[in-house]
């Protein structure tokens, strides 16, 4: 894959491109300090827009094992950033997600799913093995020729959505849409070195409700998810087994000695 290094790409999937139009949305990733941040912006390159209530109560999960863990994160914002960090480093290999109810936008209610993955999927068959209450998610698989996306939607793959690629300043890299499975391929020379991100957007009109006194027709869904391109040299996380606890047979340890 192309090698500029700290650049980021950003995929964007909805069924509705002209939705996302000047809109903002909260993005997971794993900032060169090796802290989970979450920033509100068009892109995950965009990290000075001003965090609505909402968005600061978002609640940061490690979500690799079957147990969520909560990650303590405070507000931070400077002149060229504003956005939660965590508190501690997550292990590289380590996925981190949230779910937030932003509000309710022109009749509709916006749920936003953001995920930070932290290592990709080698093979097609591992199932996505978020909480339920991630009505939305993403599946990365590292393939021989690029990367393959699977999104899932109430736990059922989404359809006909259409899929954009941008690099970090905005520009538009590919687009495509998504099969019956759910799955998108980007290839090796799409998918750019550094930091990469997706977006999946889908509005449910059967849906109805009030939220905080105030009523909504339908429920729109997006998903953010952020990942580091396989093949980057700059963040090679090596994984291997412990070798002095026989008993954690299955775990991992990572060495993050390239890992900024």
């Amino acid at each position: 894959m192309p090698r500029f290094p700290f650049r980021a790409a950003t995929l964007l999937a909805a069924l509705s491109v002209s939705t996302f139009c000047h809109a903002h949305f909260p993005w997971l990733a794993v900032d060169q300090e090796g802290k989970a941040i979450l920033v509100f912006g068009e892109t995950p390159a965009a990290r000075t827009y001003k965090l609505p209530p909402t968005i600061k109560q978002a609640k940061l999960m490690d979500v690799s094992d079957p147990k969520p863990r909560n990650i303590k994160a405070d507000v931070v914002e400077t002149e060229d950033f504003i956005g939660l960090v965590s508190a501690d480093k997550p292990r590289p290999d380590r996925s981190v997600a949230c779910q937030v109810t932003y509000g309710i936008y022109h009749g509709s209610r916006l749920d936003y799913f953001a995920q930070h993955v932290g290592q990709l999927s080698e093979s097609s068959d591992v199932e996505a093995s978020l909480p339920e209450q991630f009505e939305l998610q993403v599946r990365l698989v590292d393939t021989a020729s690029g990367v393959d996306a699977y999104v899932t939607s109430a736990g059922k793959p989404l359809a006909d959505a259409e899929v954009k690629l941008f690099c970090e300043e905005g520009h538009e890299e590919a687009d495509a849409k998504t099969d019956s499975q759910g799955k998108v391929s980007f290839t090796d020379k799409e998918v750019e070195s550094g930091l990469n991100g997706i977006m999946v957007g889908t509005t449910s009109d059967s849906e109805s409700g009030t939220l905080d006194g105030q009523e909504y027709k339908a429920v729109s869904r997006y998903l953010t998810a952020t990942f580091y391109d396989p093949q980057d040299d700059a963040r090679t996380v090596i994984v291997t087994p412990h070798q002095d606890q026989p008993e954690s047979k299955g775990k991992v340890t990572v060495s993050s000695e390239r890992y900024p």
